[in-house]
């Protein structure tokens, strides 16, 4: 027999091994750790001083292998030596711990779509320090939402509302008033938006959506408008040998999930019937009259998994954004 032995972060093991009837039933294999004393150190500038950037900071290897995330909910995380810390001035200093030699892309999302640059970075270890850099924008605005039911429907009295910044976002989004103030967004920003309400289909937009106030502390709005019937955006990843993610907060699982790959050309069927075809980033937004009793994928050499919003053939939660997860048959 050829035996492979393949580890997470260890180098791979390969040996041949000759069995006889009644001899060897069972044998120890050590598995030798590999070096990961490298770190990567960078900065992201702040916009001014005291203006510290919101942001979230996501690491992979070239190979896969490296999947990190660093955000403003976290300082320090011990089993990787990971370090999040602001200056006076509001500059973000990181430093990724305990990383094996290579190749990496960084990226900076930032909750108010700020761009960074460069987008992305890509850097080697060992290395020299790096640093990010927000793109120029002009002065920041509140905006708000004016939601409308369509005209013979009931008055809407509340809606849910989720902003994402470059496949970033809070899967459970924001319950509002309509009219109610809401994110503070540069009118450059690359933020979009997905809005909908119960017993109504979801309406999609962007920061352009948006008509400046009216008045230097007016916020700028958007008119949206709300028809009966249901719908949901759908992100169709592949979970690779490394499984569904196990994160602890939002943060590390949209870090995750950006960087795991989507798949494209699955045909989503909803009650046997076809509605959708993701498309190359694994997105496929569904709009019906009403909400499917199943949601069957058919997606060549794969097959969606059990997760939290996913099993059986029902979609579970009410969330207008979804990540379903799938593997190789």
């Amino acid at each position: 027999y050829h035996v492979r032995v393949l580890a997470e972060g260890r180098p791979r093991i390969d040996f041949d091994l000759e069995l006889e009837e009644g001899g060897l039933s069972g044998f120890e294999i050590r598995i030798p750790s590999m070096a990961t004393d490298e770190a990567l150190t960078g900065v992201v500038r702040a916009l001014g001083p005291g203006q510290q950037p919101v942001v979230l900071l996501s690491l992979r290897s070239e190979d896969g292998s490296v999947e990190r995330a660093l955000h403003a909910l976290q300082e320090r995380d011990e089993r990787t030596r990971d370090v999040l810390g602001v200056s006076e001035r509001g500059d973000l200093h990181f430093s990724f711990g305990s990383l094996p030699p290579g190749k990496y892309e960084l990226s900076a999302f930032a909750l108010d779509g700020r761009r960074y640059s460069p987008e992305p970075l890509l850097c080697e270890l060992p290395g020299p320090m790096v640093e990010l850099v927000a793109a120029p924008s002009s002065s920041a605005h509140v905006v708000a939402f004016d939601v409308v039911a369509a005209s013979g429907e009931p008055v809407i009295e509340s809606y849910d509302v989720v902003f994402r910044s470059q496949e970033w976002w809070n899967p459970e989004g924001h319950r509002k008033a309509p009219g109610t103030p809401l994110a503070v967004l540069p009118r450059e920003s690359a933020v979009t938006w997905v809005l909908g309400a119960p017993g109504f289909r979801p309406v999609y937009g962007s920061r352009s959506s948006f008509e400046p106030g009216v008045g230097p502390d007016a916020p700028d709005r958007a008119q949206v408008e709300l028809h009966p019937g249901w719908g949901v955006e759908l992100w169709l990843k592949d979970a690779g040998p490394r499984g569904i993610p196990e994160a602890t907060n939002t943060f590390d699982e949209m870090a995750v999930v950006r960087a795991r790959r989507g798949l494209a050309g699955v045909r989503v069927l909803a009650d046997g019937v076809e509605v959708g075809v993701s498309d190359e980033r694994g997105v496929v937004r569904l709009t019906l009259a009403q909400e499917p009793e199943r949601i069957e994928f058919d997606a060549p050499g794969s097959q969606a998994l059990q997760s939290e919003s996913y099993a059986d053939g029902r979609l579970l939660g009410s969330a207008l954004s979804r990540v379903i997860w799938f593997a190789a048959r």
